[in-house]
């Protein structure tokens, strides 16, 4: 069985990184919903949400008047229009949960088309095998 991935016309892969403070687990949930209807507002379609869990930062930083020494990490796969990823970012750049954010742009990857999910004949599989 075969299968293809799909993408649509003008869009883009990408996965976005978010470095949130050492937060109680409603206060994180919280961020990370604000986070996904943001995207989801810009006409993107989360795909994925993955906590990378926390750890020490590897420098101090300091954001909203507030020095950080440690975070949480999290990556958000989506697929949105090009044009939206600048308006997201701009929009999570005011968010005083939110330590730090980036978007990192997949490689497109080039996909023949897809003719649906090719059946396999398995008696042809058993009678080569009983030989």
């Amino acid at each position: 069985m075969r299968l293809c991935r799909h993408r649509a016309r003008g869009s883009l892969s990408a996965s976005l990184r978010q470095i949130l403070p050492a937060l109680l687990k409603p206060e994180v949930a919280a961020t990370l919903k604000r986070t996904v209807e943001t995207l989801m507002e810009k006409g993107a379609v989360v795909r994925n949400l993955e906590n990378l869990g926390e750890r020490t930062l590897p420098y101090k930083i300091s954001k909203h008047n507030q020095r950080h020494t440690r975070g949480g990490y999290f990556l958000i796969d989506f697929v949105s229009p090009p044009a939206a990823v600048s308006d997201v970012l701009e929009h999570l750049g005011r968010d005083i949960d939110i330590i730090r954010s980036s978007v990192l742009k997949h490689q497109v990857i080039k996909t023949e088309e897809c003719m649906g999910i090719i059946p396999v004949n398995y008696e042809d599989n058993l009678i080569t095998k009983q030989k």
